[in-house]
């Protein structure tokens, strides 16, 4: 599995992205001031500059001294303002710089009054225009002026736009522009460099893949991206568009795809599919409307869609805080974030009237308040996919473990039916010659001496047959007694070397050796089992080579023996399954055996404390069984 980044990255990113915005449109003081800004409304587009001029008509103009937003209309506005003039340079001049925002307005015409002529000065702009025409290079309109004296002068600007008709007005000294027009374009590139970073970190956590809400929110983010860059004027000046009607529709296109993707994410992130029905379908019908109103800036019909999305948007949000808030009484974790998101998009969405009635100061949230919201809000979206990012991680790590613990209970319950299919298949083998065996003597009328021996060998092998399974099942069932006593290893290989039937094949080399705290019983059937494996196997004519010596192992005093035979005719076993329950070699099945000789060796071992291992040669077969004079705790 692909190392995914921590699911706070990108939500610390969208943090940072908000506070670079802030900075970088906190406009700098300007030394030259805009006073008495009003507006006359021009509903036909029929004024000039010669009738709003004149003074009979100065009491048609409104006064709007928190600044000019009308929303979506087609109606022209004029505004008039006076322009205070800066102090003179040391040239005596006195330049000014007069910068209109936003950089999405369609066609302005800047007045002024001609001394010389007695006329008015007219200077055109737009992003309609090339951007090879403006007088400055800057993402916003700047127009130079130079005053002559330090009279007020009284200006006109005609405003026709299709987009939303809101305008900002600053005036600079020139030398002051430059300085602040520096820092704003380093924070704004800082802050779409980390906005461009939080969509490739959440490319890269490969969610978006699987989970349909990371990829609404993704189109989200990208429809967001590309809206701001337009509506900061960057495309014109940057993406070099040979024609200005790209940069034109730039913004329009953007804010609508915003709305299609961003009804899209809230629908999903609402869980509107477990909400009333209207709900969703609105949620649906809202996105589709968005979307087929996509050429409707190319008809010049934006205004119109807007007119009609924008009432939408409000009633959507109304909607989605509710549902908001019955998520939060439900107690879902997705509801806090939501609820931030709807919030701080209704803050920013209500800003710019706020401004307009004078509640908040200045023209930073007129022109940026809707953009604040929206960056606001993909800070509390991405704080919600943080969340849903650490559920699927939990989720996803709980299902490893269900799955690895059905995995683990199939697997148990595979293998022992195959112990079960394997202790059958053992004991329809080994049980077979023996009780022919004693049929063939229970049929006979008088059994000679050699079948009353093999009929008593045949019970022995079946004797020995029960009480190996039944050694094997208290082993496993962990009921074995332990009662450790002292024991002398070299006395019980003794001892049960005579009581082999024939004593003069085992061959013992018994070094002088400390005694044991140990368990007789268990000692004893450990052993017992290792000769007997070493006698059946090894060829008939040959010795089993027992060798007992001191040896410390990991620090600890112990005891190693050692056993080794010739391979018979059953051959070498496989050392990986050797020790394994039921296992026999393949040439091993013409022996009588069970296959739970070594297996018992190994578990008998291991509860005294000590170890048993196999070491093959080619010729031969070896264990070597340590034990320790002392028995584990």
């Amino acid at each position: 599995m692909s190392r995914r980044p921590p699911a706070w990255r990108p939500l610390a990113l969208c943090g940072l992205m908000l506070c670079l915005w802030l900075a970088g449109v906190l406009p700098a003081a300007a030394a030259p001031a805009i006073v008495d800004l009003a507006v006359l409304a021009d509903p036909d587009g029929r004024e000039t500059i010669d009738s709003v001029a004149d003074p009979a008509r100065a009491g048609d103009f409104r006064p709007a001294p928190h600044g000019f937003s009308a929303g979506y209309t087609r109606q022209v506005h004029w505004l008039r303002f006076t322009l205070i003039p800066p102090a003179p340079n040391p040239e005596g001049l006195r330049p000014v710089l007069l910068e209109i925002n936003p950089p999405y307005l369609d066609s302005l015409q800047l007045y002024w009054p001609n001394a010389d002529s007695g006329g008015y000065n007219v200077r055109h702009s737009g992003d309609l225009q090339p951007y090879a025409s403006r007088e400055l290079r800057h993402r916003a309109f700047v127009h130079r002026l130079t005053l002559r004296d330090d009279r007020p002068l009284t200006l006109y600007l005609r405003l026709q736009t299709s987009s939303s008709s809101v305008v900002a007005l600053d005036a600079w000294e020139p030398e002051r522009f430059l300085e602040a027009s520096g820092h704003e374009y380093a924070w704004l590139g800082l802050f779409f460099g980390l906005l461009l970073a939080c969509l490739l970190g959440n490319l890269w956590s490969g969610l978006w893949k699987t989970q349909p809400l990371y990829r609404a929110y993704l189109l989200h983010l990208s429809a967001t991206l590309f809206m701001l860059l337009g509506s900061n004027g960057l495309p014109g000046e940057f993406a070099f568009l040979p024609d200005p009607l790209w940069s034109h529709h730039w913004t329009s296109i953007g804010m609508l795809l915003v709305f299609a993707s961003g009804t899209h994410f809230y629908r999903l992130a609402l869980d509107l599919d477990q909400a009333p029905r209207w709900m969703e379908r609105l949620y649906r019908s809202v996105t589709l409307l968005a979307l087929l109103a996509l050429p409707a800036p190319f008809l010049d019909l934006y205004a119109e869609a807007m007119n009609l999305l924008m009432p939408l948007a409000l009633v959507l949000l109304g909607i989605g805080l509710r549902r908001s808030l019955q998520l939060w009484r439900e107690q879902r974790p997705s509801a806090y974030p939501l609820l931030a998101a709807h919030l701080l998009a209704i803050l920013g969405t209500l800003s710019a009237m706020l401004t307009m009635l004078g509640v908040l100061p200045g023209q930073l949230w007129l022109i940026h308040g809707y953009q604040l919201g929206r960056a606001g809000t993909l800070l509390a979206m991405q704080w919600l996919l943080s969340q849903r990012i650490r559920q699927i991680e939990q989720d996803q790590v709980g299902a490893c473990i269900a799955a690895e613990r059905a995995q683990a209970r199939a697997d148990h319950e595979r293998a022992e039916r195959e112990q079960q299919r394997r202790f059958l298949a053992m004991l329809t083998h080994e049980l077979k010659t023996p009780l022919a065996v004693l049929r063939m003597h229970l049929g006979t009328p008088s059994p000679s001496p050699a079948m009353q021996r093999h009929a008593e060998q045949a019970i022995d092998e079946i004797n020995a047959l029960i009480e190996r399974c039944a050694l094997t099942s208290r082993i496993e069932d962990r009921q074995l007694l332990r009662s450790p006593e002292p024991c002398r290893l070299d006395t019980l290989l003794g001892e049960l070397r005579e009581r082999q039937p024939q004593p003069e094949r085992i061959e013992l080399d018994l070094q002088p050796t400390p005694g044991l705290l140990s368990e007789p019983l268990l000692l004893r059937t450990l052993l017992n089992n290792l000769i007997d494996n070493g006698l059946k196997y090894a060829p008939a004519d040959t010795r089993l080579h027992l060798s007992l010596a001191p040896r410390r192992e990991d620090g600890q005093a112990g005891l190693l023996l050692r056993c080794r035979n010739r391979l018979g005719a059953a051959g070498a076993p496989d050392p990986e399954r050797l020790f394994d329950k039921y296992y026999r070699a393949p040439g091993a099945h013409a022996y009588a055996g069970s296959g739970l000789g070594l297996y018992i060796v190994r578990e008998l071992s291991a509860l005294l404390g000590g170890r048993v291992r196999y070491l093959p040669t080619p010729s031969e077969a070896c264990f070597e069984l340590w034990l320790p004079v002392t028995p584990p705790s």
